[in-house]
């Protein structure tokens, strides 16, 4: 079943179902990240390597990503005819 809605509708759904995979993509990667110290006993020296710097950096990119899904839904919960 396919539900159709104005153009405004559409486009605050896709907004926030985008929010939403971001959010579930942030939790998973941060888990990752702390699996790899609680569950591999990862120390804060193996932390440093240049590996773990591009992981939390993806991370920090993931952060970012869902921040301006955040902003952009509320911008277009603003601006929709409720």
């Amino acid at each position: 079943m396919t539900i159709h809605g104005t153009p405004a509708q559409d486009t605050l759904r896709i907004i926030a179902d985008s929010l939403n995979d971001l959010e579930h993509l942030r939790k998973a990667t941060d888990n990752r990240i702390r699996s790899l110290h609680q569950v591999y006993g990862y120390t804060d020296d193996d932390t440093d390597t240049p590996e773990m710097a591009r992981l939390q950096a993806l991370a920090d990119g993931i952060t970012d990503l869902e921040n301006m899904a955040t902003l952009d839904l509320k911008r277009a919960i603003r601006t929709h005819p409720l």
